[in-house]
């Protein structure tokens, strides 16, 4: 279990605190940019949320942080909050566990930067003159939710995106052709087969 969402929670009962819950979504993706038939950029990120709400005498109190979070402090605000509500009844998820380790497709940048290739180089066999866009990402989310009466849940799920424009310019005339496409399987036959027009 997470130790960090743990201690929120022990503080929040330190504080007098008999109800809470923490909810946390992390997400890490790597989107890869094509312009003008060229990789142009490679991209990493990753956020993390952190929602903690509890009840002082029945009072519910909701703070949110994103990024690092200083535990006491997002534990006073709840309670802060929680002055400002009325009274309301306590619905909390029964104890129980329910973990979903890594759903769905993911890739590795250089597999990423293969597709990407492979896809622009497939259309301007067809066309040489393709002037093609294209942009993939690989973005893996995990969500954690515990609470004070013993909930457990936890769920690691990946996917992969991309998006990609193909322009023909003929002295006066312009044709753009654009597609996109989020799955949690393989990319690699959809990109190659459905942009190959």
């Amino acid at each position: 279990m997470n130790q960090e969402l743990e201690l929120l929670l022990h503080l929040a009962s330190r504080r007098g605190i008999s109800h809470g819950e923490v909810y946390q979504v992390t997400t890490q993706s790597q989107p890869i940019f094509f312009e003008g038939n060229r990789l142009k950029q490679l991209e990493s990120s990753q956020s993390i949320g952190t929602a903690l709400r509890l009840w002082q005498n029945n009072r519910p109190g909701l703070a949110v942080a994103y990024g690092n979070i200083e535990p006491e402090l997002l534990v006073d605000r709840a309670i802060s909050l929680s002055q400002l509500n009325e009274p309301e009844t306590i619905e909390l998820a029964p104890p129980r566990q329910a973990i979903h380790h890594l759903v769905g497709a993911s890739l590795a940048v250089k597999d990423l930067i293969e597709l990407g290739k492979s896809a622009i180089a497939r259309l301007r066999e067809e066309y040489p003159e393709l002037i093609c866009s294209v942009e993939l990402e690989s973005e893996r989310e995990t969500t954690t939710l515990i609470n004070s009466q013993g909930l457990y849940c936890y769920s690691n799920q990946a996917g992969l995106s991309y998006y990609i424009g193909a322009e023909l310019v003929r002295g006066e005339d312009f044709l753009g052709v654009y597609d996109g496409e989020y799955s949690r399987d393989k990319l690699e036959s959809d990109v190659t087969q459905k942009l190959s027009y």
